[in-house]
């Protein structure tokens, strides 16, 4: 294996939806040669507002066939400057160009969710209570990661109705390689 560019990448703030199914990000592979290996994706979740609604639940699923569309495109920053970014794997972030702004991706899951991940809230009268970062692949991705061969991706996104006065933030890290 020849690791070609290892990254990361993050969205801006993605404004909540008080809609299901709002995709937060998605990563394609449209590389015919280069493999993908995503190692990470983590979600962050802001209440700006006091809320009693269900904790938010995210999901990660593959998709195939056809790159994911709208959202904005995000720029991956190399973990080692050595590296050599490749055009063919983008990451796009449910926003537009600027924090909160609307910018619906249109992308279409490929089957059931490969993983799922309610997001912990802290009440607090006053005030905001953050949690650490959620992990949305599981941990064994860390040591293991998911592999994204030639026309494949992954979207991430809350499946159930949000808060619209939410915020979330995405990242994710990867490496592009070849196999001989």
């Amino acid at each position: 294996m020849t690791v070609l560019a290892k990254w990361m990448v993050t969205t801006l703030r993605i404004a909540g939806l008080a809609s299901a199914n709002h995709i937060l990000a998605t990563i394609f592979n449209s590389h015919a040669s280069k493999l993908l290996a995503v190692e990470r994706i983590t979600f962050q979740h802001d209440d700006t507002a006091a809320s009693i609604a269900i904790s938010p639940l995210v999901r990660t699923y593959r998709t195939t066939v056809t790159a994911p569309t709208g959202g904005t495109p995000l720029g991956k920053v190399l973990r080692d400057p050595a590296g050599a970014l490749d055009g063919a794997v983008v990451v796009r972030g449910g926003h537009g160009a600027t924090d909160d702004s609307a910018g619906a991706i249109t992308a279409t899951a490929s089957g059931g969710p490969a993983w799922s991940q309610f997001r912990s809230r802290g009440h607090t009268m006053v005030g905001q209570f953050l949690q650490p970062d959620d992990p949305v692949l599981p941990g064994l991705a860390e040591k293991d990661p998911i592999i994204l061969r030639e026309n494949e991706g992954l979207l991430l996104r809350m499946d159930q109705a949000g808060v619209a006065t939410a915020r979330y933030v995405v990242n994710i890290a990867g490496y592009e390689y070849t196999v001989p």
